[in-house]
């Protein structure tokens, strides 16, 4: 069974986002709180507290899920090794709840997908958290509001991406998948990029909100890394799956060419040569 075939906390919390971004916050933040519970129970949510303490530690101490199957860890160390933070990548995914469905490549970016998106969602919820504090300059404000819809957006980003990586290779060819799933998630890194350069101006030791800009900086940077780990893997199975979908075709043709080509050999004469010419030659 496909990891992707299992109820997703990415399109749960998407849906939060989609249906209750205009009612009061007090209850868009209960909802949201609410969701990562959902995910869980589904077993795909981020369920191991220990492999997230370690994304902050560069990875040098991954440790291997005991409930994960050896196959299992070996296809996530394979996916990992082309990633820019493969450290990372192997820290949260070895702590993942549904690890041991994980066979192939496709299954461990549905597993990133989902972490993602809970980062992404708890990020929102600390943000949301910041725009209630008392005596926040006006230039803050507007920048965490800025933050808080880009954050929205990346959610949707990610949802999107599940959804079409459910169909993949099927419906379209590989190469219009691989343009469709790199540019969600670039433009999901995109989002982290611009959430910080409106901090940007305000982003010295001397502002009054300069801790509270620290921590968003280490949030977004988090989301970053994810979504760029994320769609390594992508391009890595697209240009794979493209490579030998290339091979079976250039075997393919071989195989015709040879089959009719007039100087094929039979019996150590071209097959154009008649039956009586190669008698009179033996």
């Amino acid at each position: 069974m496909a990891i992707g075939r299992d109820p997703s906390p990415i399109t749960f919390l998407a849906t939060v986002f989609r249906q209750y971004k205009k009612i009061s916050n007090i209850l868009f933040v209960a909802l949201l709180a609410i969701s990562f519970v959902v995910g869980a129970s589904a077993g795909d949510a981020y369920a191991s507290k220990h492999g997230h303490h370690h994304h902050h530690h560069h990875g040098h101490h991954v440790h291997l899920n005991p409930k994960m199957p050896r196959a299992a860890h070996a296809v996530v160390r394979s996916s990992c090794a082309h990633t820019r933070y493969p450290d990372l990548c192997m820290s949260s995914l070895t702590g993942y709840s549904g690890s041991w469905k994980m066979s192939c490549q496709k299954d461990v970016i549905f597993a990133s997908l989902n972490l993602t998106s809970t980062a992404v969602g708890r990020s929102y919820l600390r943000l949301q958290k910041l725009t209630e504090a008392k005596g926040l300059p006006p230039s803050s404000q507007t920048a965490l509001r800025d933050c808080l819809d880009l954050m929205s957006e990346t959610l949707e980003q990610l949802d999107c991406t599940a959804q079409r990586l459910r169909t993949y290779p099927s419906n379209k060819s590989i190469e219009e998948h691989a343009c469709d799933l790199k540019i969600l998630l670039s433009a999901a890194m995109t989002n982290q990029d611009a959430c910080l350069e409106g901090f940007s101006p305000l982003n010295h030791t001397g502002h009054p909100d300069f801790p509270r800009q620290k921590s968003i900086k280490k949030g977004a940077d988090h989301v970053y890394r994810m979504v760029s780990n994320s769609l390594a893997m992508v391009t890595n199975m697209t240009n794979s799956d493209l490579a030998m979908k290339q091979q079976q075709l250039l075997g393919r043709r071989r195989r015709l060419l040879g089959s009719a080509s007039p100087f094929k050999v039979e019996g150590g004469f071209p097959n154009w040569m008649p039956a009586g010419d190669r008698k009179l030659l033996q």
